[in-house]
């Protein structure tokens, strides 16, 4: 379900975040249609209980009714959190540093995981930059030169960090966000639903040409030779 308020998401982690969204925002809904429909009725209704003192039917109501609610809330919220130390157990087959400069981004591969799935780029040290792209074709703002190539449905550990100025990786189509720090290694687990390419941008203001940090991701099939060895 979704409102048509926010960008589909297209990870799991991402499609998680909008039913618990949309769930919470139901919950929300009923709890205050029932709290307004009470005062309208005490509003409009004569009758007083002016004599009442106690009673164990509101008191068991207003304590039954927000534990059912704390436990439908409760409940989606551990899975989400069980569904992320979910992908840090899997191993990832894939692994990707980032490192943010100012005003691009410089990605690194590493060979192991390439030799696991192909013995052709065992020796190879893949490591390129990515800058805003510059020609009129594609995404005007948000296209680079290089993009970020990874494989869908694929767990692929992003390393992140900074060698200048704090920068952060951000992409909401894929629901990631992270920040790249100097002299500290951020890591976290991506894992794209199906082949396309989205796009981000640096959500941490870090100089003059901050709004020309784009991101470009590429998704592609397991089949898919990145380069030729």
């Amino acid at each position: 379900m979704n409102f048509g308020i926010m960008l589909n998401s297209h990870s799991p982690i991402g499609k998680f975040l909008d039913f618990f969204h949309d769930w919470s925002l139901v919950v929300l809904l009923v709890i205050s249609f029932l709290v307004f429909s009470i005062i309208l009725i005490f509003c409009i209704n004569s009758f007083r209980f002016n004599d009442c003192t106690e009673s164990k039917v509101l008191e068991v109501f207003w304590t039954v009714i927000p534990g059912l609610v704390l436990v439908f809330v409760v409940v989606p919220s551990f899975y989400g959190l069980y569904l992320l130390d979910l992908n840090s157990l899997i191993f990832p087959l894939n692994s990707v540093k980032i490192s943010g400069r100012q005003w691009y981004w410089t990605y690194s591969y590493s060979p192991r995981s390439f030799a696991e799935n192909n013995g052709n780029f065992s020796n190879v040290n893949l490591s390129y930059d990515s800058y805003l792209s510059q020609s009129k074709i594609g995404v005007r703002g948000l296209d680079t030169d290089l993009p970020l190539l990874l494989v869908s449905k694929m767990v692929t550990r992003l390393v992140l960090s900074s060698s200048d100025v704090i920068h952060s990786f951000a992409v909401p189509q894929l629901s990631f966000k992270l920040d790249c720090v100097p002299g500290r290694l951020n890591s976290s687990f991506l894992i794209v639903s199906h082949v396309g390419k989205f796009f981000g941008q640096c959500s941490e203001i870090c100089g003059a040409n901050h709004s020309f940090m784009p991101i470009s991701i590429e998704c592609f099939p397991h089949n898919f030779v990145f380069f030729n060895g």
